[in-house]
């Protein structure tokens, strides 16, 4: 999954690709280089990159795991701090990463498990749930 080209109008080229489940995410935040929004552009894929060869195929999800509530509930806690980090939630993202809070688990959250069961304020809690409800209303 690299891929090069012979020339570039910049004359500096960085062609990175990588899944959700790749150990070096992290560097989209933390890199100088990657971290400034003008030097990226990031795509998602919601449907197979490839075409496979004759008498193979390739499965495509079904139709709810490309609604907001399939993809949350496929995220890993990774994914889960990541986005909570990057609404400048990063205390609660990482409270919740440490109790191993996933997609699913944040789907079915409520304020009440948060603020009881993970010790987390009542004012997190709500910006935490609004947020997850804000990512599932769009």
């Amino acid at each position: 999954m690299k891929h090069a080209y012979p020339f570039t109008l910049c004359r500096k080229a960085v062609i990175a690709t990588m899944d959700t489940a790749a150990f070096n995410l992290e560097l989209l935040a933390n890199d100088p280089w990657l971290s400034d929004p003008r030097n990226i552009v990031q795509l998602e894929l919601t449907s197979p990159a490839w075409v496979g060869a004759p008498g193979v195929s390739v499965s495509v999800g079904a139709p709810a795991q490309h609604s907001a509530l399939g993809k949350m509930k496929a995220w890993t806690a990774a994914d889960v701090r990541r986005f909570l980090e990057a609404a400048d939630l990063a205390g609660p993202a990482t409270s919740l990463f440490a109790n191993g809070m996933n997609g699913c688990d944040l789907t079915a959250v409520t304020a009440a498990t948060l603020t009881n069961d993970i010790r987390m304020s009542a004012f997190a809690a709500r910006k935490v749930t609004a947020r997850r409800d804000f990512f599932l209303a769009a």
